[in-house]
């Protein structure tokens, strides 16, 4: 009888991917998957699953959270944890011999997280609780949100650092990288556009769109456009359009303070 897994993160993308692979690989059925945390807990007191992957950076609750909560459980499930963090939190998976995979997805990583957690089902090994809560004490340290004085990303072969006040806005690319159009050209940056929000001033950067953040001391127009919404015109970069959404309107008028 195959293992049975939850597939937990909150891009639906991500998901799809990982369910492909895992499906190719074999030896797993995927039972269920989940888009937050909530949905998560339901899922795994419904389905009881014996292995789960969980997407560390969630909002509004993330993975080290979530899984606090499953490890609750007297008999909890197996977790893989996916993560797209620093090399710190991967040497403390090493190191505590937790299992992981990295963003973007490997087949060949994930084949081998694979049979190893077949391996420690087959042998009915379980948990040690104490040593697992200690690991996740140490992550939440890891993956704190961080604040960027300096963001580093690459131009050509080298690595330059950019200071934030020179962002006009931040759109994201294919998969969680995001390009940042500055004052003095473009840069490609392996954060993810809500890495980004979180670690940007919020006073002066605003998420007008899921696909966009902008710096408002950059905007030039403010064009009227469909369904009471707006089109941003930003300076340096008068060609490109940024869009309000409707659900992003009203805070977005707070935000410069705009009165109509």
């Amino acid at each position: 009888m195959n293992i049975r897994a939850l597939v937990v993160d909150d891009e639906r993308p991500a998901r799809n991917e990982l369910i492909y692979l895992i499906k190719k690989i074999g030896g797993i059925e995927v039972c269920g998957e989940a888009s937050s945390a909530l949905e998560a807990l339901k899922k795994v007191v419904e389905l009881r699953p014996e292995l789960v992957f969980l997407d560390i950076q969630m909002e509004p609750v993330n993975g080290i959270v979530l899984a606090r909560k499953i490890m609750e459980d007297p008999h909890p499930p197996f977790i893989v944890f996916a993560t797209a963090y620093d090399k710190y939190a991967v040497e403390a998976f090493e190191i505590n011999a937790m299992d992981y995979i990295l963003k973007p997805f490997s087949e060949g990583r994930i084949r081998t997280t694979i049979e190893r957690i077949l391996d420690k089902i087959n042998e009915n090994k379980s948990y040690n609780v104490n040593n697992k809560e200690q690991l996740l004490d140490l992550l939440e340290k890891l993956t704190e949100k961080k604040t960027f004085e300096k963001i580093p990303v690459w131009q050509g072969d080298r690595i330059i650092l950019l200071d934030p006040e020179d962002i006009v806005f931040i759109v994201t690319t294919e998969g969680k990288n995001t390009v940042l159009k500055t004052v003095t050209g473009e840069y490609e940056a392996s954060y993810s556009i809500g890495e980004m929000e979180e670690s940007l001033s919020h006073s002066v950067f605003f998420k007008p769109h899921r696909s966009f953040l902008i710096n408002l001391n950059y905007i030039k127009e403010i064009e009227p456009w469909f369904h009471n919404t707006y089109q941003l015109v930003m300076k340096n970069y008068e060609n490109e359009k940024i869009p309000v959404s409707r659900n992003r309107v009203k805070e977005f008028k707070k935000a410069i303070n705009l009165k109509k």
